[in-house]
């Protein structure tokens, strides 16, 4: 299997990234969406598609554990956010990272807290939307639960 072109998409994808010297989520979300880069999987081969899938991760690992700048690293780790959550496969496949990997992946995030103070803000809007979603989940719950009450003791 030649996985040579996707290999070559993803660097298209995070050089356009980086050329803007973003390191904004949307500005990356943006480029993604205007190249239509969840299609890849499309693509994808009908065997092997495990081995693909980690191709995918390790091209994208290998930009954001790279010593380039901070928009191709940041680049390289939105890129494998993106193959994680846009991928069709049910159960998703994992992405593995050795201790060296995770040991520069901390160091990035460091890196660029103290660079960029809104570079991970998206995942705390997630973060806070899921919670919004659930808190209003139980309080439905709470007044369902009350009317069935009200209704069994009449």
């Amino acid at each position: 299997m030649d996985l040579k072109p996707f290999n070559q998409d993803i660097d298209g994808l995070i050089n356009d990234f980086a050329k803007g010297g973003s390191t904004a989520f949307t500005e990356f979300k943006r480029i993604w969406l205007s190249r239509k880069f969840s299609f890849v999987f499309e693509a994808s081969p009908s065997t092997n598609q495990a081995c693909f899938m980690r191709s995918l991760y390790a091209h994208s690992i290998g930009y954001m554990v790279s010593t380039g700048s901070l928009p191709n690293r940041v680049g390289g780790l939105y890129c494998l956010y993106c193959f994680y959550e846009t991928q069709p496969f049910k159960p998703p496949f994992k992405i593995y990272l050795s201790l060296g990997d995770m040991k520069r992946m901390k160091d990035l995030v460091v890196d660029t807290k103290t660079r960029c103070k809104s570079c991970f803000y998206f995942g705390q809007e997630n973060a806070r939307e899921e919670c919004r979603e659930y808190m209003n989940s139980q309080k439905y719950r709470t007044v369902v639960a009350k009317q069935r009450i009200r209704w069994e003791g009449t």
